[in-house]
């Protein structure tokens, strides 16, 4: 039969479109199992991995990488494989990034090192599409990629992400060892979880501020009203949201990087030139605060270059930007090509053998 021929099955379900939110283990490992590094993506990872391994355990400013390419071109797919290299979490009794590590040629030394190098050093990764994360409506705020970036470092460190002042006062509590008692005495009061319990937070008020004022040892009004000013005083900036990634990167091990892998950005940003240097002072302040410990990774329809002069004002304004995204890589329709040919089409070598001596045969009738 014919599907006996190809070495994958024919019959598995393959994602017609990769999305960044699909993070099952099954989805993972197939992606990472059936992923083909064609010679061009070959040069774009010793590119990535060239300046991401290089600089560990240095101060560096270059944290920016910039992967670019058309529908079908596939850059949310590299996206999603490096966010899964560096994590290198285990999925089906493989380590993800061992998994791929043989994929690479074996006279790639240069690359099997590099990529050797970079699944030794401790590493965390946040992948997310941008747009799906966004707050309906935030879109026309000028802070709105550095709301969805705190937003997303909130909900991995497992506070609230979808009210800032929660997840302040959540995290404040955290820092001074009273976040279990916290949540133990809320949920004593209120008779169910603090994580569910923060859903409704406008009718667990007494629960909230009764629960705070036993771990605190204060008066219950004390802590109603300190609740109060939480959320009256909240306020987001960049300079907060780079210490706040600071203090969480100096409590993991020496050479730990946390890394934000963002997908359709180009897309989120369109002829926005505030969101631009939204994203530009995003960047900056990561490099300068974290010391090359904090990266960015964006995808873009566009390359950066054509996005910063697709008007003359932002080609005035952020000539910078360039510069805040060192590694930029430009996928083509000829690498989506060849992934196909490989990923789907690969027969098994009895096969190779057998298509080979039938076309000898009948190459001038075909």
């Amino acid at each position: 039969m014919i599907e006996k021929l190809f070495k994958k099955d024919i019959h598995r379900n393959i994602e017609g479109v990769i999305k960044a939110d699909n993070l099952t283990d099954e989805a993972i490992f197939q992606e990472v199992d059936e992923y083909v590094i064609t010679n061009d993506l070959n040069k774009k990872l010793d590119e990535f991995f060239s300046e991401y391994t290089g600089s560990i355990g240095k101060n560096t400013q270059n944290v920016g990488v910039w992967i670019s390419g058309h529908f079908g071109s596939g850059k949310s797919h590299l996206l999603k494989i490096l966010s899964y290299i560096l994590t290198n979490e285990r999925k089906h009794s493989d380590l993800i990034g061992e998994l791929f590590l043989t994929k690479i040629d074996a006279d790639d030394f240069e690359l099997k090192s590099n990529i050797e190098k970079a699944l030794k050093s401790p590493s965390q990764t946040i992948l997310f599409n941008i747009d799906q994360k966004s707050d309906i409506g935030s879109k026309n705020q000028d802070d709105a990629i550095l709301g969805v970036f705190m937003k997303v470092f909130n909900e991995m460190r497992g506070y609230y992400p979808k009210f800032g002042y929660i997840a302040k006062f959540e995290s404040d509590l955290d820092k001074r060892g009273k976040f279990d008692a916290f949540k133990a005495k809320f949920k004593e009061l209120s008779g169910e979880s603090w994580e569910s319990g923060r859903e409704t937070i406008f009718l667990e008020s007494d629960n909230v501020a009764g629960a705070l004022s036993s771990v605190d040892k204060i008066s219950v009004e004390s802590a109603a009203d300190l609740i109060d000013k939480y959320e009256d005083n909240y306020s987001l900036s960049i300079e907060e949201f780079a210490k706040e990634v600071k203090a969480y990167v100096d409590s993991k091990e020496p050479n730990f990087r946390l890394v934000f892998f963002v997908d359709e950005v180009g897309q989120y940003i369109g002829d926005n030139a505030k969101l631009m240097l939204n994203l530009q002072t995003i960047i900056e302040t990561l490099a300068t605060v974290c010391g090359g410990q904090a990266w960015v990774v964006v995808t873009s329809q566009s390359a950066v270059d054509m996005l910063v002069n697709s008007t003359s004002a932002m080609e005035n304004d952020f000539s910078k930007i360039l510069g805040r995204f060192k590694v930029k890589l430009n996928l083509t329709s000829q690498n989506a090509n060849e992934v196909i040919q490989k990923r789907l089409l690969e027969k098994t070598d009895e096969a190779k053998n057998d298509l080979s001596s039938i076309h000898s045969k009948v190459q001038n009738s075909l």
